[in-house]
């Protein structure tokens, strides 16, 4: 199992590497390369994680259905960007379950997060 994280780990930030350079390369960003490819491997680690608990816990038939409905489901309902929870409500006074629940839950949330801050500081 150990080798398997390890080599996994290893061959997905190859993957991310290349990602973040093909982005910050189109998207021509004013945040440095390694900023941004460091949130791109972030976004690695959270992806991968929840990609090996999943096959844990569903059939290996429905293993690819269910981490893409996850990842879109709680990466879009739950990331802030978007209704029902937005970034107003994740940081509202009270509503530390929310933000506890949408930091666990949505993948995307810290790097669509971290990439918006980046921008604004940049500018």
């Amino acid at each position: 199992f150990l080798a398997v994280n390890i080599t996994s780990t290893v061959e997905h930030l190859f993957q991310m590497g290349l990602a973040a350079s093909c982005a910050f390369w189109i998207r021509n960003s004013l945040t440095t390369w390694f900023a941004y490819t460091v949130q791109f491997v972030m976004l690695m680690w959270l992806t991968v994680a929840w990609s090996f608990l999943i096959p844990l816990l569903v059939p290996a038939n429905n293993t690819v259905l269910a981490v893409g409905f996850f990842m879109a489901f709680f990466g879009l309902l739950f990331s802030g960007a978007i209704d029902p929870v937005t970034y107003h409500d994740i940081y509202a006074e009270g509503n530390e379950g929310l933000a506890i629940f949408s930091g666990i839950f949505s993948v995307t949330r810290y790097f669509m997060e971290g990439m918006m801050v980046q921008e604004q500081r940049c500018l």
